[in-house]
């Protein structure tokens, strides 16, 4: 097949071929680094082969044990430099007690040093963990959940008891509304318009229903005249009011803080 002229295809050859040259390179680097692992033969003294060979078990686990031990041992049996390696001390903290983290798996090690390199892996800030803060964070969580879940389910109630006109007066409301705009404005990427019509002007957010009012709401942004059109049509639930409209100057603010924003609201 013949290659098409296509600047785009060729940036996609040229990533290719770079990648191609980089995994022959690992391949090459992890060859070397099985020689160098077997290499610590060469090193006199016994105890000073073998404390090189543990350093390197842990704090190099790219390398495999296998050619540790053999360079260690004599052997390729990885057992008896385990016996030595035991659990290990890292020098590396607990966020939350400030313990030392202790180690007892490579797998471990691995993922202790990639952690201990980034800002925070834990919505808590935290970094590092050790085993008894990382299961008390968990519980945390759950007693969180279960008190914000149990929240929801009274707000809910007592939204539940209100009239629509009492609702639209809410923060629950206003916080609906707000959400329904914000992701309007992050999924397009352009300023407020009607969702039926693309309408700029007289724009308020509208109940389709009053399911799960406060927790859920299903809404829909809508000019006046499509509005009046859905109210007609009894597509719209509820007795708008002030509250479901949505001044100039507030979509202004809004577009100004959501239409840049790069995840998800």
């Amino acid at each position: 097949m013949e290659k098409p002229d296509c600047a785009e295809l060729d940036a996609i050859l040229t990533t290719v071929s770079q990648i191609r040259d980089a995994e022959a390179h690992i391949i090459l680097l992890k060859a070397r680094l099985s020689a160098e692992a077997k290499g610590l033969s060469a090193v006199d003294d016994r105890t000073s082969r073998i404390q090189a060979a543990v350093y390197a078990y842990w704090f190099a686990p790219e390398a495999h044990a296998s050619d540790l031990s053999f360079g260690a041992t004599g052997r390729s049996y990885a057992g008896e430099l385990r016996q030595y390696a035991g659990a290990v001390p890292t020098g590396i903290h607990c966020d939350r007690c400030e313990a030392e983290v202790e180690i007892t798996s490579r797998e471990q090690m691995k993922t202790v040093l990639s952690k201990s390199k980034r800002e925070s892996n834990y919505a808590e800030g935290y970094r590092i963990l050790c085993g008894e803060c990382r299961e008390a964070v968990f519980e945390e969580r759950e007693v969180e959940s279960e008190r914000l879940a149990a929240a929801r389910a009274a707000r809910g109630q007592a939204v539940a008891r209100m009239s629509y006109t009492e609702y639209l007066g809410t923060e629950d409301w206003h916080h609906q509304r707000e959400q329904h705009l914000a992701h309007l404005l992050w999924a397009s990427k352009m300023p407020l318009q009607c969702e039926a019509c693309a309408a700029a002007d007289r724009l308020g957010v509208y109940h389709r229903n009053l399911d799960a009012l406060g927790l859920r709401d299903d809404v829909v942004l809508l000019c006046d005249t499509c509005r009046d059109a859905l109210i007609g049509a009894g597509r719209l639930a509820g007795d708008p009011g002030p509250q479901n409209r949505i001044g100039k100057a507030h979509a202004v603010l809004l577009a100004q803080k959501y239409l840049d924003m790069d995840t998800p609201v």
